[in-house]
């Protein structure tokens, strides 16, 4: 490797991709700056320099994760000051260390009175070095449309806060114990998928999803996937 490509500095590389990270049509990847520093520059740099260009980059916009954590309070705050009803809980540990939060706006609180009573949970893995998920509650409306209900940041896979599929079905049976609780058909279809279960396995599992009828005895379909 030459001297000029082995020194090139993470302020020239984030420098260059910043607005492209601004842009949300650009996916700012490694790979992405390699690739361009090599086409514009002629400059060989490694995966983990292009990596650490971008952490640079998007600290420089959005600042860091530790600082966006310690504003959360204070973005809590702000948004109850100017939105009435909103409501917002945050918890910390021992050590005033971020656990998790919750917020849902007041808005929501009393748009839910005239949707349909239905809930659907959905939450995104977060990527940062902390970890957690991002969670979101949601229902239709009068209109047909989605209904934005709550929002929160918890931890991955507890009972303490947020975990997928027992978790869930923990929280449901504690806070609505009278109420029906169903699993995302196509969440459960890709686990079975990633587990390598033979197709005709998958179909007639689909089948056997689908069944409109509710009945005491086991159904012939859920009978032949072996379950």
């Amino acid at each position: 490797m030459k001297a000029n490509q082995r020194h090139t500095t993470l302020k020239f590389i984030s420098g260059y991709i910043i607005d492209n990270l601004r842009d949300p049509r650009f996916e700012v990847t490694p790979a992405f700056v390699m690739a361009e520093m090599q086409k514009l520059h002629g400059l060989d740099i490694g995966y983990h320099k292009a990596w650490r260009a971008i952490q640079r980059a998007s600290a420089l916009i959005r600042g860091t994760v530790e600082e966006n954590y310690k504003l959360l309070s204070s973005y809590l705050y702000m948004i109850k000051s100017k939105n009435p009803g909103i409501y917002t809980n945050i918890k910390i540990d021992e050590n005033n260390r971020f656990f998790y939060m919750f917020y849902a706006y007041g808005s929501s609180i009393t748009g839910w009175n005239h949707c349909r009573p239905v809930i659907a949970v959905d939450a995104t893995f977060l990527k940062s070095k902390f970890r957690g998920v991002l969670m979101i509650s949601v229902s239709k409306d009068a209109n047909n449309q989605i209904f934005s209900l709550a929002f929160g940041i918890a931890e991955s896979e507890n009972n303490n806060s947020y975990g997928r599929h027992q978790a869930i079905a923990y929280g449901i049976a504690k806070v609505y114990p009278e109420s029906h609780h169903g699993i995302c058909i196509y969440h459960l279809e890709q686990n079975l998928k990633r587990r390598k279960v033979k197709s005709e396995a998958i179909k007639l599992f689909q089948s056997a999803s689908r069944l409109s009828r509710r009945e005491t005895s086991r159904s012939p379909a859920f009978d032949r996937t072996g379950t």
